[in-house]
């Protein structure tokens, strides 16, 4: 975007093409300890760009992705890219929204409910979350059963669990709004 931005290129795909391309030197990849130490002194943020998987890659199962997560984080990256052809409208908002302590929120939220299919989206300053689920969230057990029943406390120690991990997503998000950050 930059590149295309100074007028360097007409978009970002001639961009990549002129820059990146065009130099062949093999696989001359930096180690990720490495690289990350030059970004952190040098003044930069160390982001993770294309974490699922390029253009053209196999995408990284949820298994493979969480653990390079954690290699990646003991490393030092501050953040996930967000920004890609098919992840958000907005580059600058989601590279700083969707950092790794967000990320870990967002995965404790999928583990309290128990799917790897919940959705999120940043619209307008909005963050969308959506659950897909069969479940009727809005009551927990019967009328004709005890709270202290067995069935009933496992139900509602689910909900205190489901409740609590949105609400880590939501102080997150305050502490982002003031900071920033």
């Amino acid at each position: 975007n930059i590149l295309v931005k100074r007028g360097l290129a007409s978009d970002n795909l001639s961009a990549m093409r002129k820059y990146l391309d065009a130099c062949k030197t093999g696989n001359s990849r930096f180690d990720g300890y490495e690289a990350i130490n030059a970004i952190v002194a040098s003044g930069g943020i160390p982001v993770w760009a294309h974490p699922l998987g390029g253009e053209g890659e196999e995408h990284s199962s949820q298994e493979e992705f969480l653990a390079k997560l954690e290699i990646m984080k003991h490393a030092g990256i501050k953040g996930l890219e967000c920004y890609y052809s098919r992840y958000s409208k907005d580059e600058i908002e989601a590279r700083y929204f969707f950092t790794t302590a967000f990320i870990d929120r967002f995965l404790k939220l999928c583990k309290a409910f128990k799917t790897n299919d919940i959705r999120c989206s940043v619209e307008n300053n909005s963050l969308i979350i959506a659950i897909p689920t069969k479940r009727n969230l809005f009551e927990i057990g019967g009328i004709a059963s005890s709270i202290f029943d067995l069935q009933n406390k496992k139900r509602i120690d689910r909900f205190y669990d489901e409740i609590n991990s949105i609400f880590m997503i939501i102080d997150y998000l305050k502490v982002y709004e003031k900071t920033g950050m």
